[in-house]
């Protein structure tokens, strides 16, 4: 009689042929996810670690430094304005102006004294902006879309009044003369430089315009490189500043050639360069993102 003998369960290794398929369907997953990884991280929301913060405001229309502090900044928007006192990196409201606000002027000759623009305002604080008053005028419409003052004289204003061109005003808003009828109807900044009170420059979604004889006649400038000049700032160094469709260009030769300077901030709205410090720039873009150079342009973000 023969012994019993357990019966032993045999175990069947994997041939060669499978274990390189496992290997094959193994690494396209792998493939599969890296490829999925891939395209959320470049499809995600964008961020701009540039940017000192984001306004949120319904629309972004004007900054402006204060003359004489380099860290305080106002903005302007259709509800208001609201203001900086650490360069750009937070922001409050104004609470006495609740006003549109798309252009603001403040003189270096008297920071309390500032004058806002916008759909048919124009208005003046002379205390900083803790009171206002409007001005009352003589202007054939007060829808003022672009309003800039000259650097060297606080009482002389330019303003483009939409639907019938530019003005200009001797004696502090009081009084208007009419310089131009036929100016872009999408004017949206007036820059004046303050070596050259007579050369000009305008912007508007049609590009930008150079005038040499004060606002009277203008010329168009080649912008091969954006199409519109949303807005436009000058510095003592007569370098003119762009903000564009396309970002924040810069010239040297009244426009004649431009440089794009180191921002990703896309379509950009605003800009203002300090009257105390040429070297600090903000903008604001379409996002309502606030941007800053303490270098002129090189280098962004602090």
């Amino acid at each position: 009689m023969k012994p019993m003998t357990r019966n032993k369960k045999r175990v069947r290794l994997p041939s060669e042929s499978n274990r390189n398929l496992w290997i094959v369907i193994a690494l396209a997953l792998l493939g599969a996810i890296a490829a999925l990884a891939w395209w959320f991280s470049s499809n995600a929301p964008a961020t701009n670690s540039a940017a000192l913060a984001t306004l949120n405001t319904r629309d972004f229309h004007a900054l402006a430094f204060h003359p004489q502090n380099p860290d305080m900044l106002f903005f302007g928007h259709h509800g208001g304005m609201m203001q900086s006192s650490n360069g750009g990196k937070s922001w409050s409201p104004l609470a006495s102006l609740q006003q549109d606000a798309m252009s603001i002027a403040i003189p270096r000759s008297d920071a309390n004294l500032v004058t806002i623009a916008g759909h048919n305002v124009l208005s003046q604080s002379s205390d900083g902006g803790k009171t206002w008053r409007a001005l009352t005028t003589n202007l054939p419409g007060t829808d003022i879309h672009a309003f800039a003052l000259n650097p060297t004289n606080a009482r002389e204003f330019y303003a483009y009044a939409a639907g019938f061109g530019l003005f200009k005003s001797a004696d502090g808003g009081a009084t208007w003369t009419s310089l131009n009828s036929t100016v872009p109807p999408n004017t949206s900044s007036i820059a004046l430089g303050s070596h050259m009170p007579q050369s000009m420059f305008l912007g508007s979604g049609q590009g930008l315009f150079k005038s040499s004889d004060g606002g009277v006649t203008w010329m168009r400038v080649s912008t091969p490189s954006f199409q519109a000049a949303i807005a436009l700032a000058l510095n003592d160094q007569n370098e003119l500043f762009a903000a564009t469709e396309q970002g924040v260009f810069k010239s040297s030769d009244d426009g004649a050639t431009w440089t794009r300077l180191n921002v990703e901030s896309g379509v950009t709205l605003a800009l203002a360069i300090s009257p105390s410090n040429a070297r600090r720039i903000a903008v604001v873009n379409e996002k309502g993102q606030v941007f800053r150079s303490d270098d002129g342009g090189v280098t962004w973000g602090k």
